[in-house]
């Protein structure tokens, strides 16, 4: 019967979270910068979308939405990563590349489509909901990617 003892510096995993939590608002205040309303009213979602399209020219919108994407697929990456990296246990870990960066084409893409889906779209429920699913099987899609990276070996210790 084979045993293996794996544990997790929290620390390390707290602060995976903390940073993909920033970096992805740092991705929605670029996107969505400048649509909220001037004289202090609140408005709508939709509004705000509408007043976004207005405000923002077509090249200003998809420079935002690379941006915004890059942003988020670094976030989920560093989420990912750091989390892999703070497991600690008799085994080393060895990452391959090329999957690495599969992960990481996986999380652009899904998070692209998904912001895509925020910012040209028409602001309804559905859509929302549809977004936001998009946006978490760019974050599932990247992890089961990304574990496959990992080989791990077993260090044979007294």
């Amino acid at each position: 019967d084979f045993e293996l003892d794996v544990s997790f510096e929290i620390w390390f995993t707290a602060i995976s979270g903390l940073a993909a939590w920033l970096i992805a608002s740092l991705a929605l205040h670029n996107i969505f910068r400048g649509s909220a309303a001037t004289s202090g009213e609140a408005q709508s979602a939709q509004a705000l979308q509408v007043n976004l399209k207005r405000q923002l020219s077509k090249t200003s919108q998809a420079s935002r939405l690379v941006c915004s994407s890059a942003l988020v697929t670094i976030g989920v990456c560093v989420m990912h990563y750091m989390g892999m990296i703070s497991q600690s246990g008799s085994f080393v870990t060895v990452y391959s590349w090329g999957v690495i960066v599969a992960s990481a084409i996986v999380a652009a893409v899904a998070a692209t489509a998904g912001l895509y889906m925020l910012v040209y779209l028409p602001d309804r429920t559905e859509l929302r909901v549809v977004s936001a699913m998009i946006i978490s099987i760019a974050v599932n899609g990247m992890h089961y990617t990304g574990m496959g990276a990992a080989s791990y070996y077993f260090e044979d210790r007294p």
